[in-house]
């Protein structure tokens, strides 16, 4: 006889995660699944737990919309469970009249998020000009997924790999490991491999590497520094960030692959010394050490691609989300709400 699931959740990083936080206290059963050991081990456990403000994606964007919310609803969820935070803000710095444009655009753009002129350029940074964002900042990821997990009273189980999803009848029918199963809703947070388990959807894969610096003892550099890119640039530039521990990492950068590796070639380094030295005059080769590479599952490669989630069945009951990279940490909680809504106005 086939074992039947009330809610199952593939995917045990900061969406699954949010996905079963959002869905607690329903009176549901619901079951957490990942391939690896732990949770978080893919793409959440590779970022540099950044809480982003929003400012980079098309206004009307599901991007925007879940990474402004998702920002707020991080913050206070950090700060009632006691989730390591941070609200550093975030200096955005150009170098000439084409990085200033871009700045003005941006904050022409977004009115909604809190952006202003720098009135100074903080020690340690070379900028003619630089905006600040307040509600810029970092949070440990790692704690954030294991609290979600914790308190949504999931079960969680790892070392289980999905390997097919299929709609049937009113259910999905679903192959964990070789073995059978039936659930009555599925949600699809695979990461990397979700639109494996899709029918026709591709992700495409953009690793980005991380060298980590080291910082003279005698500089208060600001924790977030970006530079100035055109809104439509595939990437947010070489930047500084500072994780929750107080490392500090230049990066990332954008390499096209046709399947998830985190390999990292050490011979990257110069050119990520070259754009850094652009806004920090005191970088030195010597300073920069091979960190660590992510990747971002990403819908297409010239434009842009919105978070994206494809419900399959007659009644919608198998729901994937594709397309989650950056910002999906900072919007995971905006996501799993946005999806419980759905299901408690059965849409």
């Amino acid at each position: 006889m086939t074992e039947t699931l009330d809610t199952l959740i593939v995917g045990a990083g900061c969406v699954g995660a949010a996905v079963a936080y959002a869905l607690r206290d329903r009176g549901d059963a619901v079951f957490v699944v990942d391939a690896e050991a732990g949770p978080g081990r893919g793409m959440t456990s590779r970022n540099s737990g950044v809480i982003h403000a929003g400012i980079y994606y098309p206004a009307d964007s599901l991007k925007t919309r879940l990474c402004r919310r998702g920002n707020r609803m991080l913050y206070a969820f950090a700060e009632r469970f006691e989730v390591p935070v941070a609200r550093t803000g975030k200096y955005v710095v150009a170098q000439d009249e084409e990085g200033i444009a871009c700045l003005e655009t941006l904050k022409r753009e977004n009115a909604e998020v809190p952006l202003a002129w720098a009135p100074r350029i903080p020690d340690g940074i070379r900028a003619r000009r630089a905006l600040f964002s307040p509600t810029t900042g970092i949070v440990d990821p790692h704690v954030f997924v294991e609290r979600l997990l914790t308190i949504s009273s999931a079960e969680v189980l790892y070392h289980q790999r999905v390997t097919s999803l299929r709609p049937e009848g009113d259910g999905v029918a679903v192959t964990i490991d070789g073995e059978r199963y039936l659930a009555r809703r599925v949600f699809n947070c695979a990461g990397l491999d979700a639109a494996g388990l899709t029918r026709d959807v591709r992700h495409h894969f953009a690793r980005g590497a991380y060298f980590q610096i080291a910082i003279p003892a005698d500089l208060q550099v600001p924790a977030l520094v970006y530079p100035a890119v055109p809104k439509k640039s595939p990437s947010l530039g070489i930047h500084l960030t500072r994780n929750i521990h107080g490392e500090a990492y230049l990066g990332p950068d954008i390499e096209w692959i046709e399947s998830p590796s985190f390999a990292l070639d050490p011979g990257r380094g110069p050119a990520f010394f070259e754009a850094a030295r652009q806004y920090l005059p005191w970088l030195e080769p010597d300073h920069l050490q091979p960190g660590y590479t992510g990747i971002r599952a990403k819908l297409s490669r010239e434009r842009f691609s919105d978070f994206t989630f494809v419900r399959e069945g007659r009644l919608g009951q198998l729901v994937h989300c594709l397309g989650i990279e950056s910002p999906g940490l900072t919007s995971s909680l905006a996501i799993g709400e946005y999806l419980a809504e759905r299901v408690d106005a059965g849409v």
